[in-house]
C-alpha cells in the first residue's frame, strides 16, 4: 500500500524526545499520564501503519472528517467515520488508515503513564473494540483539547510546557471515558446509562420506577440495574435518591423554602421520609444542613 512520506499540508507532529522523558518524565504532575508522540494529519490521503509488534502506548485517535479504517489483532477491520474516536490497547498488533475516497483528518496522541491503564478499562479485551460516536459539540471540544496540547508543545518542549499538556490530557480523556462509559467495547451501552440519568435528573421532583428506567434505556430490569451499577457504583433507585437529595440540597443554599416545600419540589410526599432519607444521606438533618455554612 501506498504510505504518505513527506507529510500532509498544515499538519502538526509532536515526538517527545525519550532523552526529556527520561530527565523529567519522574516529575509528579507528568509521571502518571503524559505524551509521547501527538498531532493531527487533515486530509491524510494514503495515511496508514501496521504494527506487528504493537506500540508500547495507548493510542486515541480521532476522526474530525472524512473516514478510515482500523484493526486491532486478529479481530474485524473497523469502519471510522467523522466524529468517532478509538483506541488501540499497547502491545498488540494493529494497522489502520485512511480512506481512499475520503481521507480522514485525524488527531492522534500516544499515551503512557502509571495513570492510563484506569482510562482505558478494556485494554486486555482491546481498547479500541467498536469506534464510539462523540458528537459534533463532543468532537469539537476534544479537538480543542488536542489542540490546546499540540499548540504549546510547538512553542518548545519544557517541563512546564509537559505539565501543562498532561493535565490537558488527564481533561480529554475524561471528557471522552465519561460520555462512553469507558473507551470499551459495548460502551454504546453508557450512553444508553447517561440518557436515564439525565432523565432522572428531568423527573427529580416527581417518580420513576425502576422499570420504568429499564424501559427508557431499552434493557431488562436484571440488565439495566447490573450495567448501570457498573457505571456509577449504585443501584438506578439510588442513584435516583441521591439525586433528589442533591436537589434537597440546593433549595436549602439557595432559597426560603421550608422543609416540607422542599420534599415536595423533589418528589417526597412525606417530609419525615424525606427528613430520615437526607439524614442516611448527609450524615445530618436538612435542619442542620441549612445552618452549615458555605462557601
Amino acid at each position: 500500500m501506498i504510505q504518505k512520506k513527506e507529510g500532509f499540508a498544515s499538519q502538526k507532529l509532536i515526538v517527545i524526545p525519550p532523552a526529556f522523558l527520561e530527565e523529567h518524565g519522574e516529575h509528579p504532575l507528568i509521571r502518571s499520564l503524559y505524551a509521547t508522540d501527538i498531532g493531527y494529519f487533515p486530509k491524510a490521503r494514503y495515511h496508514n501503519r501496521t504494527r506487528p509488534e504493537g506500540c508500547g502506548a495507548y493510542i486515541v485517535m480521532l476522526c474530525e472528517e472524512g473516514s478510515g479504517w482500523y484493526r486491532i489483532g486478529g479481530g474485524k477491520t473497523q469502519t471510522v467515520e467523522r466524529g468517532q474516536l478509538f483506541v488501540l490497547p499497547p502491545d498488540m498488533e494493529h494497522a489502520y488508515g485512511a480512506s481512499a475516497e475520503n481521507p480522514w483528518s485525524i488527531y492522534w496522541v500516544h499515551v503512557m503513564g502509571s495513570d492510563a491503564p484506569a482510562f482505558f478499562t478494556a485494554a486486555d479485551s482491546g481498547a479500541g473494540g467498536n469506534p464510539v460516536q462523540v458528537g459534533y459539540e463532543k468532537a469539537v471540544k476534544l479537538a480543542g483539547l488536542f489542540n490546546e496540547c499540540t499548540d504549546i508543545l510547538l512553542k518548545g518542549i519544557t517541563a512546564d510546557h509537559m505539565v501543562y499538556v498532561s493535565q490537558t490530557l488527564r481533561h480529554l480523556l475524561g471528557v471522552a471515558c465519561f460520555l462512553h462509559g469507558g473507551l470499551q467495547p459495548g460502551s454504546e451501552r453508557g450512553q444508553l446509562i447517561e440518557e436515564t440519568v439525565q432523565l432522572m435528573n428531568d423527573r427529580v421532583g416527581s417518580t420513576l420506577t425502576l422499570k420504568e428506567l429499564a424501559e427508557a434505556a431499552r434493557l431488562s430490569v436484571p440488565h439495566y440495574v447490573q450495567l448501570f451499577k457498573t457505571r456509577t457504583g449504585y443501584t438506578p433507585i439510588d442513584f435516583y435518591l441521591r439525586l433528589k437529595i442533591q436537589r434537597a440540597c440546593q433549595y436549602l443554599d439557595m432559597t426560603d423554602l421550608t422543609l416540607k416545600q422542599i420534599a415536595g419540589q423533589v418528589g417526597f410526599s412525606d417530609p419525615y421520609y424525606f427528613s430520615r432519607m437526607f439524614r442516611k444521606m448527609m450524615d445530618m438533618s436538612p435542619s442542620d444542613y441549612r445552618k452549615t455554612k458555605k462557601g
